[in-house]
This record gives C-alpha cells, structure tokens and sequence, in this order.
C-alpha cells in the first residue's frame, strides 16, 4: 500500500523524497468535520467529497484538519473568481468520482476509509476517464497547501 502513495500523489505534490504522507485508517479524518463553515459556491456534499479527495494530498506533518479546511476555503473561493468558468466541471467531475467509486466499491466516497480511498483514487491516476479532472483537482489541491502554508517541500 505505502508503495502505492507516492505514485498517487505524483510529481506536483511530492516535491521532496522526505515528505511521507498518511497510510493508516486511523489517520483519516471525517469529511464533515473538515468542511468549513460556509462556502460560496460548493454545496456542503461537495465540500465534503472534495475534502475527502483533498485528504490524500496532506503530507503527515501538517495538522490534517486544518490543512484540508484550508484546501476546500481556498478552492471554494477560487471557483468564485478566477476559477468561476469550471464551476460546472467541478460539480460534475465531484459527482462522476462519487459515481464511479459506487460502481468499483458498492460505497459512496464519502463511505470509504482513508485506505479504501487511497486506492480508489490511486485507480483515477492514470488511464481513467476521470483521469483529466483527478489531476486537475491534486494540482489545485497542491496550490492550495503551499498557499496556506501547509505545504512542506
């Protein structure tokens, strides 16, 4: 499993050989306490799915809870300005990952644990029609850590 997470991540998150990211169900946080108070455009599922995405990018010694409420503020605000015009792809893209992980695991993303997560979204990767829109989302995510300062390269 641990050989899987550097893969997931790849080369816009892992900067350096050194950062180590969770691999324990333990570690994994609950989705609804990492959305913020309100957002501006994604509805509370979303800021939930998105977060539970976001997870996987948090390196291990960051406080995940505020790292990944920090990704969903900074995401949240960016799809109300400059990012405005793939609002639509978002809210699109967060359904069909939902979709897709009820048909490959019978559960819903929000269902799944940290490890049961890892490796549905490491199956996004490469070679998937949610391909594009997975990598779309860890580049912002990586955006989004080293704006907050979050990030540990």
């Amino acid at each position: 499993m641990a050989a899987m997470t550097p893969a997931l991540l790849g080369p816009m998150i892992l900067r350096a050989n050194h950062v180590r990211y969770r691999t324990s169900a333990a570690a994994s946080l609950s989705a609804e306490h990492c959305v913020p108070q309100s957002c501006q455009v994604l509805s509370e599922t979303e800021s939930r799915m998105l977060a539970a995405v976001a997870e996987v990018f948090v390196p291990t010694d960051q406080d995940p809870l505020l790292a990944v409420q920090s990704i969903v503020e900074h995401l949240d605000r960016r799809l109300a300005c400059c990012l405005r015009r793939m609002v639509p792809a978002y809210r699109a893209g967060l359904a069909a990952i939902d979709c897709e992980c009820v048909h490959t695991t019978g559960r819903n993303l929000l269902g799944l644990d940290f490890e049961e997560r890892l490796r549905f979204l490491a199956s996004l990767q490469s070679g998937h029609k949610l391909t594009a829109f997975f990598s779309m989302v860890a580049t912002e995510c990586g955006k989004a850590l080293e704006a907050s300062g979050h990030h540990t390269a």
